[in-house]
């Protein structure tokens, strides 16, 4: 069994660490991930696992849990209102504090019984008073911070109580001390520098709030793509029911402006499909009776009449969620690292703080000024940017390639797409993967030959004769007596004449010599074409080459593939002629043909064993093997099998011109993720020292602990809005 659950309180890596941790001990938890950019935990269970135990378990941990379901968007929604909400209360209480503490400084008008001058302690109480609302608004850091503790995993909500903890209790004790001995004055109050810290936290949580949100936009807009209630026929009678209800076999109705709700093939009507939200295609696609179609498209025009060929909950708008989400929660090594890092990180910042305070108050400074210090240190450091910077990268890269109709499988396939070769299928890959006729050798008019050649294959059900009558759109004629022989091809009567259409051994068997048209036809086999011949009674009407044509995008994809450096290779179980024919259309130079499945998979190891990183350009199932065997495994099926394919990435579009598009958008994604990593770790560096006192002495600089609180905000909001560079660019899919 599988569950996912909105989890609420995680801020940094720690967080999300702890989660996974506490799920892992729940009887029959085999498997437990978190995304923590979509705040969204995902379990693999056994049957008798009760996802309350795992909510129950989540919590007592200190976080919040919800089963991923109706409630769980709203939930989130909540979250983000109360966010908002406390942010604005926090800034009418600060304001006011601000005037109260700092009016005197900036000589602004102030009554005197509010005066620290006149009135020290109505002055101290009061801000106290304005203080205390701040973080009786803001206690969540606190709860959070204490339930960290707890479970033995501090985290960014540890650093900013202990921090602000830190400052009321400093100007508590300073203002006690006034109480005790009023002739030694007021000391140094930090209440409003405490409820500076929780409210610029607060603003910078919620700013990183909306980033992340835009990060995950491509996925929100699939999940929209789900239908609520759709049509489905009953005998004679249409009747409205959930998508969930509607099973394999039901015929459902899609009128003009619906989204179809699952995959089917189309039974009655004719229509235009827009598949731009599923495959990334922009142009709409045509569809009439017997044309597959799949859930996400927007029928444009007729009445359709679709018989389910999957469930909703199986459909391959499902399935493409569902990769999305799993692909989220997936590690790329490069975050382990960081994951590694900030497990550490939190101790060793309170210790650093603890040390910055003895060691000042060492040297002979005041307490005020050292614990001053010790705050700086607490609220400056980042644990947010480091368990941040890679998933919002990673999840802003998946949503926009889900939106293009790409799928990536796992987050390590970004780093892993740095291949030097690539290795592609032939039939299905390179080409449309169907025959068409491509020559026409007539020995009488051209449209009766096309006439008498379609008549005569309009029964067949073999490719090429499909492929004749599709290429022939001319009015055929009625035939008798139609028989197909197989391997060779197919025979009829017509008028009292025998007409055939086949092999040239064919003919000739059935006394019909092609000698004829031998020599013009040589051309169209040596380039690796399938040659069909005509003939009515013992006259030879013509002959038709075909061949599986290339696909448009492929000639474009090879040469922007080789332009950026990388050697591109031809792998097929065709003949040899047939696969020179089309590597020399698509401008491919390396050819490896007559290569059988079973040996597919050992031609990739051996490019491997020769120091390349190979990747694998398949149908996703026929290829199997050697798609596993690749370093990393592009499959250019239909989309409708998702779940049965074994390729790292899915072009559901089939155009192979996304592959040099994804190979420079992988290398932005990488670049973009090794930013974010420099910047956190180089914000720590930097910004612990200087928080620390560092420059105190040679420059007389001090990081005041409001100021630090408002860089650490930044700090987490940078590493966010730097990921949602993967939106924009030329570089972009």
């Amino acid at each position: 069994m599988k569950y996912r659950f909105i989890v609420e309180g995680m801020t940094c890596s720690v967080c999300s660490s702890a989660v996974e941790k506490v799920t892992l001990r729940v009887e029959g938890v085999r498997q437990a991930a978190v995304n923590l950019s979509a705040k969204t935990l995902y379990c693999e269970c056994e049957k008798k696992t009760n996802p309350e135990d795992i909510i129950k378990k989540i919590e007592a941990a200190g976080f919040s849990a919800t089963l991923l379901g109706e409630s769980a968007p709203q939930k989130t929604e909540n979250e983000e209102r109360r966010t908002l909400c406390r942010l604005f209360v926090s800034v009418a209480f600060l304001l006011p504090l601000m005037y109260l503490s700092m009016g005197e400084m900036l000589s602004l008008p102030l009554p005197a019984f509010l005066s620290v001058k006149h009135a020290p302690l109505n002055a101290a109480l009061f801000q106290f008073f304005l203080c205390l609302c701040v973080l009786i608004l803001n206690r969540v850091f606190f709860v959070r911070g204490v339930a960290a503790v707890r479970r033995k995993s501090a985290n960014m909500d540890t650093l900013v109580s202990l921090g602000a903890l830190a400052a009321v209790l400093y100007s508590v004790y300073s203002t006690v001390l006034y109480c005790l001995s009023p002739e030694s004055g007021l000391g140094v109050l930090y209440f409003d520098g405490a409820a500076m810290i929780l409210t610029l936290v607060t603003l910078g949580k919620h700013l990183e709030q909306r980033a992340k949100q835009k990060t995950s936009g491509a996925l929100t807009a699939l999940q929209s793509l789900f239908v609520e209630r759709v049509c489905v026929l009953r005998g004679e009678q249409e009747v409205e029911v959930t998508a969930q209800e509607v099973a394999a076999g039901d015929l459902v109705v899609i009128r003009p402006g619906e989204r179809l709700a699952v995959d089917g093939v189309v039974e009655r009507g004719q229509s235009s499909l827009d598949t731009s939200a599923v495959t990334g295609e922009s142009l709409p696609r045509d569809v009439t009776q017997g044309d597959a179609v799949v859930s996400g498209s927007i029928n444009l025009v007729g009445v359709l009449y679709v018989r389910a060929s999957r469930s909703a909950g199986e459909s391959t708008l499902s399935q493409m969620i569902a990769l999305v989400e799993e692909a989220g929660v997936s590690r790329a090594p490069v975050a382990r690292l960081a994951d590694r890092v900030a497990a550490v990180f939190v101790p060793s910042v309170c210790a650093i703080a603890l040390l910055t305070v003895l060691l000042w108050l060492l040297f002979g400074f005041a307490a005020e000024q050292a614990i001053g210090f010790g705050i700086s240190v607490l609220v400056v450091s980042c644990p947010c940017a480091l368990g941040l910077a890679t998933p919002v990268a990673i999840t802003a890269a998946l949503g926009r390639c889900a939106s293009r109709g790409v799928l990536v499988r796992e987050a390590a396939v970004f780093e892993r797409f740095d291949c030097d070769t690539f290795v592609f299928d032939k039939t299905g890959t390179l080409t449309v993967g169907a025959p068409s006729v491509t020559d026409v050798f007539a020995l009488c008019d051209r449209e009766e030959f096309l006439t008498l050649a379609a008549s005569v294959e309009q029964e067949s059900e073999h490719p090429l004769g499909r492929a004749v009558c599709r290429f022939a759109e001319v009015a055929r004629r009625e035939v008798q007596d139609f028989r197909a022989v197989f391997g060779k091809g197919v025979r009829a009567r017509l008028d009292g004449e025998v007409l055939l259409g086949g092999s040239a051994a064919f003919l000739k068997e059935n006394g019909v010599d092609t000698a004829l048209l031998e020599e013009q036809t040589q051309s169209a086999r040596d380039r690796g074409k399938t040659v069909l011949y005509f003939s009515l009674g013992a006259r030879l009407l013509g002959a038709l080459a075909l061949s599986d044509s290339k696909k448009d995008g492929a000639p474009v994809a090879v040469d922007r593939l080789k332009e950026a450096g990388r050697e591109v290779v031809m792998l097929t179980g065709d003949h040899a002629s047939a696969a020179r024919a089309i590597a020399t259309e698509c401008h491919i130079d390396t050819v490896l043909s007559e290569v059988l499945p079973q040996n597919k998979e050992a031609e990739i190891r051996r490019l491997q064993k020769a120091g390349q990183r190979v990747c694998m350009v398949g149908d996703g199932v026929n290829d199997a093997a050697a798609l596993s065997a690749a370093d990393v495994a592009i499959s250019v099926g239909s989309g409708t099998d998702l779940a049965q394919n074994c390729a790292d990435i899915i072009l559901l579009s089939g155009d192979l011109k996304q592959i040099p598009s994804l190979f420079v958008y992988a290398r932005r994604v990488r670049r973009i993720v090794k930013e974010n990593l420099f910047w956190a770790f180089f914000y720590n560096v930097l910004m612990i020292p200087l928080a620390a006192g560092a420059l105190y002495v040679p420059f007389g600089l001090v990081l005041n602990p409001m100021i630090a609180s408002a860089c650490m905000s930044l700090s987490s909001l940078f590493v966010v809005t730097n990921a949602l560079r993967l939106y924009r660019g030329k570089e972009n899919l």
